[in-house]
């Protein structure tokens, strides 16, 4: 829906979060409209509210990660993955964002146990 008219989106899902329905989506797909518009601080303040209504949120961890990960915040996205794989062990991009960032802090060992993950998820699918 916001890929056709992200400001109707965005009155919509602060309608349903108003509305008390869909809290924690509704949260995360705002966070994702303010990310796409470079309103990073907004849309870590979306994705924090999104996980304070339902902390295994995965795609508001995953977004919350990606954003510290592009903001050079290494550690913040290693524990945001590190959630992200307990709420979805067997998810891809995950794994092979875990490794990435692990290997940029230089912990070796931890990345090639992420890629390995990565690899073994991989042919599963």
């Amino acid at each position: 829906m916001h890929d056709s008219d992200p400001n109707l989106a965005f009155e919509l899902y602060q309608k349903s979060i108003e509305s008390n329905v869909h809290v924690a989506d509704s949260y995360c797909n705002v966070g994702i409209l303010q990310s796409d518009r470079g309103d990073t601080v907004a849309a870590i303040n979306s994705f924090t509210m999104a996980l304070e209504n339902d902390p295994r949120h995965f795609e508001a961890q995953f977004n919350l990660a990606n954003i510290y990960a592009d903001a050079g915040n290494h550690q913040l996205a290693e524990l945001h993955y590190q959630i992200s794989s307990e709420i979805e062990p067997k998810d891809l991009n995950v794994s092979y964002n875990l490794a990435l960032v692990q290997a940029i802090q230089e912990k070796f060992n931890e990345s090639l146990i992420s890629l390995n993950n990565y690899f073994n998820h991989k042919s599963d699918s």
